[in-house]
């Protein structure tokens, strides 16, 4: 179980390393601006995009991550898949559906 426990911390790590990233290009895009530097601060909006398009991708495979642990390590893998999350609704929707 501890090759498991292991390769779930790996996996986890290198969400939280694009959220470290993400953030370090925020801050640089918002002193880029302040200082004028438009540039600079476009480059630092792109690498963030980049970085969050990566963290999207990595969080949208946490299951088959889960599973293919679990089989390597021996267990019995659930074939139910599991319930979707439901996005909250936005402030947009909630004035939709209370108006209606």
């Amino acid at each position: 179980m501890a090759a498991l426990e292991d390769k779930l911390v790996r996996s986890g790590d290198g969400y939280a390393t694009e959220y470290m990233e993400i953030a370090s290009h925020e801050l640089l895009e918002r002193v880029a601006k302040r200082a004028g530097e438009k540039g600079t601060a476009a480059v630092a909006r792109q690498n963030r995009d980049e970085e969050e398009a990566m963290a999207r991708a990595i969080s949208s495979k946490w299951n088959k991550i889960v599973d293919l642990s679990l089989e390597e390590a021996g267990a019995k893998v659930s074939t139910r898949k599991p319930a979707r999350r439901r996005a909250r609704p936005t402030a947009a929707r909630r004035a939709r559906v209370q108006s209606a």
